[in-house]
């Protein structure tokens, strides 16, 4: 769940050549470079943080995942994952209550907005909201 979290909530990195034999990317306030090099013995590739790649899609997939995996460190992927599945729960509940004579519909919905306040209070807790 957490790789699915980061890919919808982080932009992918936009690499631009930089006219330099570099490719580079911004990601918040790390920038990404990759190196264009040549090796005498296997001919040309490229270097990410001291790696050597033959293909420039394989350097840009690793800083990529460097870049994604930098921001998942940071975060209460768990924090996110429930609110998430609170807000999915009460989406489902509203999908299933067409008035308040539908007692059961109207408890499971009464009981998916509890779910998300206490989501959204746990962020809160952390200086969100």
């Amino acid at each position: 769940m957490s790789d699915k979290l980061i890919r919808a909530l982080v932009k992918p990195l936009e690499w631009e050549d930089d006219g330099s034999h570099r490719h580079v990317a911004v990601g918040g306030a790390e920038t990404f470079i990759i190196a264009d090099m040549w090796r005498a013995v296997r001919g040309s590739g490229f270097s990410y943080r001291g790696q050597a790649f033959l293909a420039l899609a394989a350097a840009q997939a690793a800083a990529e995942a460097d870049y994604r995996a930098r921001i998942a460190a940071a975060l209460d992927l768990d924090k996110i994952a429930a609110l998430v599945e609170a807000a999915d729960d009460v989406r489902r509940a509203a999908d299933n209550w067409n008035d308040r004579q539908d007692r059961e519909a109207f408890d499971r919905f009464s009981a998916a907005i509890t779910g998300l306040r206490a989501a959204l209070a746990d962020l809160g807790g952390r200086g969100v909201g």
